[in-house]
């Protein structure tokens, strides 16, 4: 996926900030290895992995997450419980222990 889309992120480029692809396939992994939904695998929607590989795969030159919070505005019945669900066990487990 192409995670340069907007001109914030081409500033973001010139300002240290980095995209880590690698980072964002670990994060979305996470989701498709790790969660269920009803005893069957989390298998994340297409706009699902872009916002998961965009709030995980972009870096200051420290390391650290470029965005802080995130506000996800879809449909109802969409997927953003199960992605906010999904998230926050990401987040408890640690960066990405959990992903191998």
């Amino acid at each position: 996926m192409n995670y340069i889309r907007s001109r914030a992120d081409e500033e973001a480029l010139k300002c240290g900030y980095r995209f880590d692809q690698v980072a964002a396939s670990k994060a979305v992994a996470f989701f498709k290895r790790h969660l269920t939904i009803f005893d069957k695998p989390f298998v994340p929607l297409p706009w699902q992995e872009q916002v998961i590989g965009e709030l995980h795969g972009w870096k200051d030159p420290q390391g650290l997450f470029r965005f802080k919070w995130a506000y996800i505005n879809t449909a109802k019945k969409s997927g953003k419980t199960e992605l906010n669900s999904g998230l926050s066990l990401l987040h408890l487990v640690g960066k990405y222990e959990a992903c191998g």
